[in-house]
């Protein structure tokens, strides 16, 4: 059958790709060499205890990841599947808004470059707070574009619930209403909708669904919201424009270059009395994500990710520019593009062999993830002589990893925190007040006990680990057996 034919069959196509990239990418994920990322050992932990909030995140990661490993247990693909799951549902929802705005072409389309960008090819193979966060911005959008279209109070509510569910999922779901504000302020089309009930009915079913994060914040004295500023760094200077540059240039590596261009020369485009509406809605819904974190990286610093609900929006913009102005060549060169750059993410180290390059950690991006699964094995051999015996460490990352990696798993392994600072979710779980004369398994990466020597009765090394990952880095602990802990 000719192309031609087949493109009156969009919704074909595009199950077409899905499927296949959902294969290919679940491929890379099983056979893949790495170890999971200390944030998603960090988040597997989470998942054992299930609640409605976490110290640094809320708590839809947690509940993501205790639904796919209570599905397929606790190997690493089983903890990472949630991501590669739920990006072919966010590609769906983005045909259905596109299409909802244009037709089935540009739905079709526009879902592609979504399902194609480096940002989801290297985010399909890691579970984080973004893979729900996009899910959930790209549904409350969707069904805000259907409620303006119908002005049914369902789709208000379908708004307004998926709106609670992102801010489940990450904080920054807020800026999702700085969209929706702007933009009706700004369409003499819809500016009535401030009469109506339909958006105040969405905005309090939000409150409502993410009223059970509310509570775990006061009852655990606004943890998540404290650590959500610490992280923002904003005491540590107010004006940092290379961060900036490096933030708003590496947004071409999250879009992939030509796309970014196309994006920048669309929002260029727009006159306010010639502009579609529909791209001013594009815009508005993407550029206030991308402003705020480009502030925010001005201001301190901000990960190339954090911006990545921006191009839910961008990606619709980008194809209807490039069709209304019949530059669909520009639109394949960026897909083609974007696809070279994905398959060079996921066979990065084949390509260095192939190419002759020896791995070292400062052309490594992959360092952080090798040997952990080696490292919990060495340390499985000494742990497992002392059954009963609880973990101690003093680095979340290394804890996170070690309690995942270790067999079974050291659930009630606890973080040491002589000054009783909230840093962790450990923090707020560890009540060392309540072990006096207990023994421990301590395990850093310093060469010595330390200053955590003095805190118990004595002690002894039973082992120094380390683990080669490049001729210039390594994984290196030492463990100690701590008797008797007196106390801070």
């Amino acid at each position: 059958m000719r192309f031609s034919k087949l493109s009156n069959h969009y919704p074909v196509l595009l199950g077409i790709v899905i499927v296949t990239l959902t294969v290919y990418r679940l491929w890379i994920m099983v056979t893949s060499p790495y170890t999971l990322f200390a944030d998603e050992s960090y988040y597997f932990g989470w998942a054992q205890n299930l609640t409605t909030g976490y110290y640094s995140k809320p708590p839809m990661i947690a509940w993501l990841i205790a639904l796919t490993t209570g599905v397929c247990g606790d190997g690493e693909a089983c903890v990472k599947s949630g991501a590669l799951l739920i990006y072919p549902l966010t590609t769906v929802v983005i045909f259905l808004l596109a299409k909802a705005l244009y037709d089935d072409r540009i739905g079709f389309w526009s879902a592609v470059v979504f399902y194609t960008l480096p940002v989801v090819f290297v985010s399909s193979q890691i579970i984080s707070t973004d893979v729900v966060l996009i899910l959930f911005w790209s549904l409350a959008f969707y069904f805000f574009i259907r409620a303006l279209q119908t002005n049914k109070d369902v789709f208000w509510v379908l708004a307004g619930v998926s709106a609670g569910l992102g801010l489940l999922s990450k904080y920054t779901m807020v800026i999702f209403l700085v969209s929706v504000l702007l933009y009706l302020a700004l369409s003499s089309t819809h500016r009535h909708q401030f009469r109506r009930r339909g958006l105040y009915i969405s905005m309090i079913t939000a409150v409502v669904v993410f009223a059970p994060n509310i509570l775990w914040n006061i009852q655990h004295g606004f943890a998540t919201v404290v650590h959500t500023g610490e992280i923002s760094r904003l005491d540590q200077g107010l004006f940092h424009p290379e961060n900036l540059l490096k933030f708003f240039s590496g947004q071409m590596l999250v879009f992939g270059v030509i796309l970014f261009v196309c994006f920048m020369l669309a929002l260029a485009g727009l006159k306010k009395r010639e502009t579609d509406d529909r791209m001013r809605m594009l815009a508005l819904f993407s550029v206030p994500f991308l402003a705020v974190i480009s502030l925010q990286a001005l201001l301190a610093r901000a990960h190339l990710n954090w911006a990545a609900p921006t191009y839910v929006a961008a990606s619709v913009m980008v194809v209807a520019y490039l069709f209304n102005r019949h530059r669909q060549a520009w639109l394949y060169a960026g897909l083609i593009l974007n696809l070279i750059l994905g398959l060079a993410i996921y066979h990065f180290d084949s390509l260095a062999t192939a190419m002759g390059v020896e791995l070292s950690v400062l052309n490594d991006p992959y360092k952080r993830v090798r040997g952990w699964d080696k490292l919990g094995l060495e340390v499985q051999k000494v742990y497992e002589k002392y059954p009963g015996v609880p973990l101690l460490a003093d680095d979340r990352k290394s804890l996170a990893q070690l309690i995942y990696y270790l067999r079974p798993h050291p659930y009630g392994a606890m973080m040491w925190n002589p000054r009783g600072a909230r840093r962790s979710q450990y923090d707020l779980e560890t009540d060392m007040s309540k072990k006096i004369g207990d023994d421990f398994i301590y395990i850093t990466f310093y060469d010595s006990a330390g200053s955590v020597a003095r805190h118990f009765q004595s002690h002894r090394l039973l082992a120094s680990i380390s683990v080669p990952i490049h001729k210039d880095f390594k994984l290196k602990y030492n463990v100690y057996y701590m008797e008797r802990f007196k106390g801070y």
